[in-house]
């Protein structure tokens, strides 16, 4: 019976069907390997020694076992052989099959008996080839494992039986006879044990598919909280910086302004001042705004967003830092969802401080109008003539952009007329912060 070569059985990887073992725990798997092989083994000791004790069983051969030391040193060797490479079936599920039944075979030879030779191991070692290995490969081995244990029965049988004459004046109703029964019982004996081997690996492979869904499952959960936190802190820089491109600007220009003029014109100062006591309180209330905003889970989180209905606000403002501003609102506003409104309103604040840095002491107009699919912001200024404020980190135009995007809407950024700049808008009435 031809059997699969050297170079097949070393060279190929172990399937996929077979058996798992836990790749983030090689010491403890290879702990319980061992320990099974050697549980297998102390079995197939006791086993072979319990049916040796039973007459009924074992007969004339379990009488001459117990009574020859060398043949239980034999048997106990051969055993022993068995499990060191029952240790080994994850890596050689093929040769240890075929090791064992080679032993096996010579096993039922020294013990000059088919039944006590079939060991705990030699089963062990069915299931597992069955776990392991699948298709004709495993088909060749198991039939081949077969073949030998029939055959060694039937010359162990017919020895016994026919110990005084040839073997060729054996009938053939005697060698049927011979061959049928143990032909049965190693059928059976197989089935059982390749149904327990494949049984064994369909479980293990949906411990292992249920492991990696879990896995995946909690990586997936890892990577939205991820998300969710870096959209967090996103919106957290985007507000932060409305509410200082707007309003610490603003401060900081009027601080230039007083301290130009501090010396000749100390009651302009003063005004100067004031005002920026007066911006520094509302910094200081939008910035708690943002707070109370952004802490989701905090009992005062329902603080006044900002909204469409404080751009005169924004526009008033813009002229207290010296940009004439005309701001028309046409149509109800009030209708829009608070993203919106919020998004629209710093659209607008991000605009008027960039036309208080870049284009200072110029006109600013500003219209919003509310149209069927949503609300249209267009913010223009005249060119300035006064040396634009330092600074700026180039952040204002994008952010924008995103705010307006992230809604499904639009937002353009481009040189006007004379020199000016002209900022456009579009966000849909429907638009939902998306992410």
């Amino acid at each position: 019976m031809s059997t699969p070569s050297s170079a097949s059985l070393t060279a190929q990887e172990p399937p996929p069907t077979g058996p798992v073992t836990d790749p983030q725990h090689p010491l403890a798997d290879n702990l319980l390997r061992g320990y099974t092989a050697a549980a297998a083994g102390i079995a197939s000791g006791v086993l072979l020694y319990v049916l040796a004790m039973i007459p009924e069983l074992s007969g004339d051969a379990g009488r001459r076992f117990l009574s020859s030391p060398g043949t239980q040193i034999l048997a106990i060797i051969l055993i022993g052989a068995m499990t060191g490479m029952a240790a080994l079936r994850t890596r050689f599920p093929e040769w240890m099959f075929l090791a064992t039944i080679t032993a096996t075979v010579l096993l039922m030879i020294v013990l000059d008996d088919r039944s006590l030779g079939a060991s705990v191991l030699y089963w062990f070692a069915i299931a597992w080839l069955a776990a392991s290995v699948s298709g004709s490969r495993m088909a060749w081995l198991l039939l081949t494992g077969m073949i030998a244990d029939l055959a060694t029965g039937f010359t162990l049988g017919a020895g016994a039986t026919h110990s005084t004459e040839s073997y060729t004046q054996l009938q053939v109703g005697e060698v049927g006879q011979m061959l049928i029964a143990p032909a049965v019982n190693i059928l059976v004996s197989y089935g059982v044990f390749i149904l327990a081997g494949k049984l064994i690996a369909r479980h293990q492979r949906l411990k292992q598919d249920s492991t990696r869904r879990i896995a995946a499952l909690d990586g997936e959960r890892e990577q939205r909280i991820r998300e969710a936190v870096l959209r967090e802190r996103e919106d957290m820089a985007r507000e932060l910086h409305d509410v200082a491109a707007h309003d610490v600007a603003g401060m900081l220009i009027q601080a230039r302004a007083a301290d130009k003029v501090f010396d000749n014109h100390p009651g302009q100062a003063r005004e100067l001042l004031t005002d920026i006591i007066s911006q520094g309180e509302r910094t200081l209330t939008s910035l708690r705004q943002v707070v109370g905003i952004l802490r989701l889970h905090d009992a005062h989180h329902d603080q006044p967003r900002p909204s469409l209905a404080h751009l005169a606000d924004l526009a008033e403002a813009a002229r207290q830092h010296g940009i004439t501003t005309a701001l028309t609102i046409d149509g109800d506003l009030t209708s829009l969802d608070n993203a919106v409104q919020l998004s629209c309103y710093r659209i607008v604040q991000e605009s008027l401080a960039n036309i208080r840095q870049h284009a200072p002491a110029s006109t600013a107009t500003l219209t919003v109008t509310r149209t069927p699919a949503g609300v249209c912001i267009m913010i223009t200024n005249t060119a300035s003539t006064h040396t634009p404020e330092p600074g700026g980190n180039g952040y204002g135009i994008a952010g924008m952009r995103e705010r307006a995007e992230m809604l499904g809407g639009t937002l353009t950024s481009e040189p006007g007329h004379h020199g000016g700049w002209t900022v456009t808008a579009s966000i849909p009435a429907t638009g939902r912060i998306s992410g």
